[in-house]
C-alpha cells in the first residue's frame, strides 16, 4: 500500500488537469458512497420481495439511462 505522504507527493506532481481529474474522480467516490449508505439505511428490515421488487426496478432504470444517452449524462 502507498504510504500517505507518498500520495501526497504524486498527487502535488500531477499536471492541473490531472489535479481536476483526481478532484471530480474523488468526488463522485464520496457521492458515490453517501448514496450506498442512504439506500442500506434506507432498505433495513426489507422483505425477500421488497428486495426484489427494489432491484427490479434498479435493473430497469439502468437499461433505460443507458439506452437514451441524454439521460446518461445527468
Amino acid at each position: 500500500m502507498t504510504a500517505p505522504k507518498e500520495l501526497h507527493e504524486r498527487i502535488d506532481q500531477l499536471s492541473p488537469e490531472g489535479q481536476e481529474r483526481l478532484r471530480a474522480f474523488l468526488e463522485r467516490q464520496e457521492k458515490i458512497e453517501r448514496h450506498m449508505a442512504a439506500v442500506e439505511a434506507f432498505a433495513t428490515g426489507w422483505t425477500p420481495e421488497e428486495e426484489a421488487a427494489f432491484e427490479q426496478a434498479l435493473s430497469r432504470r439502468v437499461r433505460l439511462r443507458s439506452a437514451d444517452p441524454e439521460t446518461a449524462k445527468r
